[in-house]
């Protein structure tokens, strides 16, 4: 799960050392460059328990028939919480996908706003088209559209390749 087959620490790392990227970001030749994951000072230690089997209990287990539903959403230019870490956590907790990746839209029609997987148990996970990490705060009306679908319990606005106009569907119609 987090040993991401492109090296990316790394990858960054060497990438971010190179004469003509600093020049070409302006970034001085000089500049100390380190990754905030676990830069100088920044040394990270796991100190909670992995929350994996928990979100399966929710989904499919123990908990399973008391009706919760979880949503986990991301920006999809986010550059704290790496939209693909999120998706390949979700994908990871070994749910059946039952609606796999596709686009939603902000007005039912083809206004994009990201892209869903959804999963057995009642588990989304929702990308936010061009938000960073505060998601309602780069993209409201991307937020509104879907947490006001989730919260009541319809599918996410589906793109229409044959809409023309917003509004000449009912966008929220359908209940999961």
């Amino acid at each position: 799960l987090n040993d991401y087959p492109c090296g990316t620490d790394r990858a960054l790392s060497l990438w971010a050392a190179r004469k003509e990227v600093r020049a070409a970001i302006n970034v001085a030749a000089d500049a100390n460059f380190f990754n905030n994951d676990n830069g100088h000072g920044f040394t990270y230690e796991v100190t909670e328990a992995n929350l994996m089997p928990f979100y399966r209990d929710v989904a499919v287990g123990t908990w399973a028939d008391v009706g919760l539903r979880v949503l986990v959403y991301n920006g999809d230019t986010d550059p704290s919480i790496n939209p693909l870490v999120a998706q390949n956590w979700t994908a990871a907790l070994g749910l059946a996908e039952r609606e796999k990746w596709r686009p939603w839209t902000v007005d039912g029609c083809r206004r994009m706003g990201g892209y869903v997987t959804r999963y057995e148990g009642q588990l989304d996970f929702l990308t936010v088209r061009g938000s960073g990490h505060m998601v309602p705060t780069y993209k409201p009306e991307a937020t509104r559209a879907f947490m006001g679908a989730w919260i009541a319990g319809q599918n996410y606005p589906a793109y229409d390749s044959s809409c023309k106009k917003p509004g000449s569907h009912s966008v929220h119609s359908t209940r999961i």
